[in-house]
């Protein structure tokens, strides 16, 4: 039986454009209303970006973001790197597995930044916040980015310690960005690409990892799904469930950036088994199969579209 998701509310919904309030105009004083929302967000972090370019040894290509547990020995040596702390801004990593570290790598002999920890909006973030690490990247050269998450199998079929090449995303947050415009104008060519995903899997398969296509869903957490709402998410047409991601493949296809998603299977979701699920699981699995999740990275990025 093969994987569900195909045509099932393809493609990622967003709502209506956020309107511009008297609390926005407070935050940017100097910028005028009718900017759109990256480009405020481009202007905040402008100069945090220009500290890091005198910084950086070589401008990065394409960015990572990595989910829970997905860091660790796996990674290659830093050319250079810094906590998060030391930004200044900058949010912390708060969830275990999430190291917080930003670190400049060579993949492939691709200069390519690594974000060791992502933000999300159950921690109590805004959306601007849990976008950070895209517009930081772009703003510093990245032009596509690979984004990783470790996820619950809706789809029985899947077993922790799969990898998914995700083909597309049900949003179930209830919180969307303000780039509908941008985001549309780029969604052909941005979103997911079909020729990024093929070339990726047929080098995946060549090297004997299993790797399937499914569709991903993003709940908003921080608790673990119910097994009626596991049961709701499969029949929507979700293979694996999260609570990440969906925002900042939102955002970096508003900036015009091809984007790749991995999830890592690291559980069973909450009615495929009989035992309660902890973060401690999830994390165990993320480490043991870091290095082959890695391995599919570092072919993301040598496959990734040229300019």
């Amino acid at each position: 039986m093969p994987l569900s998701g195909a045509g099932k509310g393809e493609g990622l919904l967003l709502c209506r454009r956020t309107p511009y309030t008297p609390a926005v105009e407070h935050r940017f004083p100097k910028f005028a209303p009718e900017m759109e929302w990256l480009q405020r967000q481009r202007l905040h972090w402008s100069e945090l970006a220009r500290r890091l370019r005198e910084q950086l040894p070589q401008q990065p290509h394409a960015a990572v973001i990595l989910g829970s547990g997905l860091g660790g020995q796996a990674l290659p040596a830093p050319l250079w790197q810094c906590r998060y702390e030391e930004l200044e801004g900058f949010p912390r990593s708060t969830v275990a597995g999430h190291s917080g570290e930003l670190r400049l790598c060579r993949l492939s002999g691709i200069p390519v930044l690594l974000f060791l920890g992502r933000f999300h909006l159950y921690e109590g973030y805004r959306l601007e916040q849990v976008v950070v690490p895209v517009i930081l990247g772009w703003l510093l050269g990245a032009r596509a980015f690979v984004l990783t998450n470790a996820a619950g199998a809706v789809n029985p079929e899947l077993v922790p310690g799969e990898l998914v090449l995700v083909r597309d995303v049900l949003d179930f947050t209830l919180r969307s960005l303000p780039v509908d415009g941008e985001f549309r104008r780029h969604y052909s060519c941005c979103f997911l690409p079909r020729t990024w995903r093929r070339a990726v899997r047929e080098c995946i398969g060549a090297q004997g990892i299993a790797c399937v296509e499914g569709t991903y869903a993003a709940m908003l957490g921080p608790m673990y799904e119910t097994p009626a709402e596991i049961r709701f998410l499969r029949f929507a047409g979700a293979d694996v469930v999260g609570m990440s991601t969906v925002h900042e493949l939102a955002c970096a296809v508003a900036l015009g950036c091809p984007v790749l998603v991995l999830s890592l299977v690291t559980n069973a979701a909450s009615g495929n088994r009989a035992a309660p699920l902890t973060h401690a699981e999830v994390l165990s699995v993320a480490r043991q199969s870091a290095r082959q999740l890695w391995r599919c990275v570092e072919i993301a990025v040598a496959q990734m579209p040229a300019e």
